[in-house]
């Protein structure tokens, strides 16, 4: 019988990674592993030793430096192998080296679950659950980040006992992420806080959904009835929505559960003007710049196929909204908020639902009486950031209701003077297709509801006679445009600003 002998263990490469990213650069990487096989080396027995390489690393400028390492058994306890890093990280806070030793700690399944929980508590103390929510999310989705931020301020809503809540549209070509960023939202809420379905016109009402429930309506058309449930559901937010109907010939109450947002997610503006001046309309990025961020993760995605990008943060984000507890929010400073005297006072119930719901988020960072929450100036200035953008036609269009194409159109058609302008002017000039000019201007299915030329009144299609260069005339559509009534029409820019003495330091 052979006899065994000791050799040197064999390192090889482990066969699944694990790789922490600490933050300030430094990464903790499992390098290489022995199993406990042993091998047969010119008839000797060699027994392997189970054991782990570690290594301490930091990236400068692309490269990554090895720090140190450590030849440690298999079964060693995560805890050990931090206190072997620990030393060499040149960090001057606590706090950040804390963070440190939580981000390692999360990728082990043994402290997985506590460092996890730690961390969402260290998060929700220091006001920072809202910005780490979005952090996470941009590790997921790319760009859209006024969408992602008021999908969660919207969720937030929620839990807002004074609220009114918050209902969100998000409209935007084909292929520009429409459905990843709500998906991506959603996967930073609470297990089962969204339903995400398509649903007949009645569904909603017989199906178990708890109160609260966001309901993500993704590429559906609104029916007639869906609009009207939006409008009972969002008219009266505190109170659930009733259905009365007949079953084998008796009566039968159904119930929508009060406070559950909406989040209608279409190509194009999806609703009539009631439904969108009870939401948030915002647009996806539609620029060149973002549809080559698109294609370079969906090329890095599928280069690393074992890539989990953001999975972990998101973990800590579900358990922050566990900290986050329904209160009364007051806005001590809401008489000393001006806007333009034409503003639809929807849009100002939108704002005091972002404020609330960004004021619910700081959490110990605002004053607190029992459930009473007190927001500050800061609440208001970063719900301005959100709605005021819309209001300019920027990112989304919360005054006019406009598709980003038929807001595209209208920025070109401002600055021409009064005339005849045709169709392939436009066209031109937006980088628009023929379809998506049409629905720019005749709304959804030519039904004249949602286009320019059902809300504004400075434009008009024509058919203009333009002579050939060979002789005879040719016909084409084109839009009779009166400058003078645009301006009047469009009113002064309406947004929300702060006034004396509230706008000191501002």
């Amino acid at each position: 019988m052979s006899e065994a002998v000791e050799a040197p263990n064999i390192w090889n490469k482990p066969e699944a990674k694990h790789r922490a990213e600490l933050g300030g650069g430094y990464i903790m990487e499992l390098a290489a592993v022995v199993s406990l096989e042993p091998e047969y080396l010119e008839g000797l027995l060699i027994p392997r030793h189970a054991a782990k390489k570690w290594q301490l690393k930091q990236k400068r400028g692309g490269e990554e430096t090895v720090i140190n390492e450590w030849e440690l058994p298999a079964n060693v306890v995560p805890q050990t192998i931090w206190s072997l890093a620990e030393p060499y990280l040149d960090v001057d806070s606590p706090r950040e080296l804390n963070r440190m030793r939580l981000a390692f700690l999360r990728t082990c399944p043994e402290t997985e679950s506590d460092a996890v929980k730690e961390l969402a508590e260290d998060i929700w103390q220091s006001g920072e659950a809202l910005n780490y929510m979005c952090e996470s999310c941009a590790k997921i989705h790319v760009g859209d980040k006024t969408a992602i931020r008021a999908m969660l301020l919207s969720y937030a809503a929620v839990r807002v006992l004074n609220g009114e809540g918050l209902h969100i549209s998000i409209s935007g070509s084909a292929g520009t992420g429409k459905s990843h960023a709500a998906s991506t939202a959603a996967k930073h809420l609470p297990e089962g806080a969204v339903m995400d379905a398509r649903v007949s016109d009645k569904a909603l009402y017989y199906h178990q959904i708890k109160e609260g429930t966001v309901l993500l309506l993704d590429d559906q058309e609104l029916s007639e009835d869906l609009q009207e449930l939006l409008k009972v559901a969002s008219t009266d937010w505190s109170k659930s929505a009733t259905y009365l109907t007949v079953n084998n010939q008796k009566a039968v109450e159904l119930k929508l559960p009060a406070k559950c947002p909406f989040w209608v997610v279409k190509a194009n503006l999806n609703g009539d003007e009631q439904i969108l001046d009870r939401q948030l309309v915002i647009w996806t990025d539609e620029s060149v710049e973002q549809l080559r961020s698109i294609q370079q993760v969906i090329f890095h995605t599928a280069a690393n196929p074992d890539l989990k990008i953001g999975d972990a943060d998101a973990a800590v984000c579900r358990e922050i909204w566990n900290y986050i507890e329904p209160a009364v929010v007051t806005i001590p400073y809401a008489e000393g908020i001006g806007c333009d005297e034409h503003m639809d006072p929807r849009n100002i119930k939108i704002l005091l639902s972002l404020i609330q719901a960004h004021a619910l988020m700081k959490g110990p960072q605002r004053n607190h009486e029992g459930e009473l929450v007190e927001a500050t100036i800061e609440d208001f200035m970063e719900a301005a950031k959100i709605i005021n953008p819309l209001l300019e036609n920027t990112g989304g269009s919360q005054k006019l209701k406009l598709s980003s194409g038929a807001a595209r159109v209208l920025a070109f058609l401002s600055q021409e003077e009064s005339g005849i302008i045709p169709f392939e002017n436009i066209r031109q000039a937006t980088g628009l297709s023929q379809s998506y000019l049409n629905y720019a201007l005749y709304g959804r299915e030519g039904r004249q509801t949602d286009g320019l030329l059902a809300v504004c009144p400075a434009l008009e299609i024509v058919e203009d006679t333009v002579t050939r260069q060979g002789g005879g005339t040719v016909r084409r559509k084109a839009v009779n445009w009166s400058k003078n009534t645009y301006q009047v029409w469009v009113g002064a820019t309406g947004m929300f600003y702060m006034n004396p003495p509230y706008n000191v330091g501002l």
